[in-house]
C-alpha cells in the first residue's frame, strides 16, 4: 500500500530529525534540574506507550489480523516514536542545565531513540512492501526487534526516571536531616 509507506516513512523520519536538528526553539520558561527530571518522565511515558504498542503488535502475528490492522498498530507506534523524539529534541536542549548524571542519561538515550525510530521505520517498510504476508516469518522478526527496541528503551528509561527518584528523595532527606551533601 503505497499511501501508508508513503505518510508514515516520512513521519517517524521526523522523530531522527529532531535529535539531530540545532535547537531551534528556546526551552519552556522552567529549567534546570527539575524540569529535566519532567522531560525525562515525559520520555518514559511515551517509551512505555510505544513498547506496549508494539508488544500489541508482536501479538498480531500470532491471529488473523488483517495488514490493516497491523498498518494501524505500526501508526499508534509511530506517533509515539515521534513524541518521544519532541520530549528527546527538548531534552537535548536542557542538557546543559542538567545535573551530571541527568547529562550521561540525556546521553543514554539518544543512541535508543535512533534505533526505535529505525527499527520502526523498516518494519513499517516490510508491511508495505510484504502487506499479504503479516503471518510470515519476516514479518513476525521485525514485529518482535520492533518490540524487543522498544522495550529496552522503555526500560532504561524508567530506570533513568526512578533513579531521579531516589536521587531526588535522598538530597531531601540529605536537606532534612542537615547532613553535609553526598560526596563530601
Amino acid at each position: 500500500m503505497r499511501f501508508f509507506r508513503t505518510l508514515s516513512i516520512p513521519a517517524v523520519a521526523v522523530a531522527l530529525m529532531f535529535m539531530m536538528a540545532v535547537p531551534s526553539r528556546i526551552v519552556a520558561q522552567s529549567t534546570g534540574p527539575s524540569h529535566v527530571n519532567q522531560l525525562l518522565a515525559d520520555a518514559e511515558h511515551f517509551a512505555n506507550l510505544a513498547a506496549a504498542d508494539s508488544e500489541e503488535l508482536e501479538t498480531y502475528t500470532r491471529t488473523q489480523a488483517t495488514w490493516e490492522t497491523h498498518a494501524h498498530q505500526l501508526e499508534l507506534i509511530r506517533e509515539h516514536v515521534n513524541h518521544l523524539g519532541e520530549v528527546v529534541q527538548q531534552l537535548n536542549e536542557a542538557r546543559p542545565e542538567g545535573l551530571p548524571w541527568q547529562q550521561t542519561a540525556i546521553d543514554r538515550i539518544n543512541p535508543l531513540m535512533r534505533e526505535m525510530a529505525m527499527q520502526l521505520t523498516a518494519t513499517i517498510e516490510h508491511l508495505s512492501e510484504h502487506q499479504n504476508q503479516v503471518r510470515m516469518k519476516p514479518y513476525q522478526d521485525y514485529t518482535r526487534a520492533t518490540y524487543e527496541v522498544n522495550s529496552r528503551a522503555a526500560r532504561v528509561i524508567s530506570d533513568i526516571v526512578e533513579y531521579g527518584r531516589a536521587q531526588s528523595k535522598a538530597d531531601a532527606l540529605e536537606h532534612q536531616l542537615e547532613l553535609p551533601p553526598s560526596g563530601e
